[in-house]
């Protein structure tokens, strides 16, 4: 039985073992003649030209985004307004908790606890927990990640047209993390 035990805890062990890491890498290849190398020139202009776009067009998208990231953090910030009272009060609660169940206690609406406060012995819940205070730079973040795309297609234009010129890419995964050994 004990045996059997000690297989089973060294089979979850083994479970638990991250998983490989594994990069992909791209080795692009001209080809050998000048038309092809001209080729892949215009290639290289045309992808810096999408990039330059979607940059702008991302700045524009951001630049849209900002009354709308203004108006979530102002009632993010009433929230935690509200929040805030309702964890002031709980404290207050909390404190008051504790002071009624400290030794010594013989005053208030329970006197009857006497010298050992309550009956069931000192709190045994945690204080309250404070509320989160608003970040404007997550709601930020979070609204550019839904609205506006991180990518435009550059990368896979270009390779399209590397492709096309005559050109060749070899394509190379590595482990780098957690790699199985030979």
């Amino acid at each position: 039985m004990r045996r059997a035990l000690l297989l089973l805890e060294l089979g979850l062990l083994g479970g638990c073992a991250s998983q490989p890491q594994y990069i992909t890498a791209y080795r692009y290849f001209p080809p050998a003649s000048e038309a092809g190398r001209a080729c892949v020139a215009r290639c290289a202009s045309e992808r810096s030209q999408c990039e330059q776009a979607c940059t702008v067009r991302q700045r524009a998208c951001v630049a849209a985004l900002q009354p709308e990231v203004d108006k979530r953090y102002r009632a993010a910030v009433e929230r935690y307004g509200a929040e805030l009272q309702g964890y002031a009060r709980a404290l207050d609660q909390y404190r008051n908790e504790l002071w009624l169940n400290s030794p010594g206690y013989w005053y208030g609406p329970w006197p009857y606890y006497g010298w050992w406060g309550y009956p069931w012995g000192p709190a045994s819940f945690p204080p309250p927990a404070a509320p989160p205070r608003p970040d404007r730079q997550a709601l930020e973040n979070q609204l550019i990640k839904e609205r506006c795309p991180a990518g435009c297609g550059c990368e896979a234009n270009y390779d399209a047209c590397f492709l096309a010129c005559g050109g060749t890419r070899e394509i190379e995964t590595r482990c780098v993390g957690n790699c199985p050994k030979p």
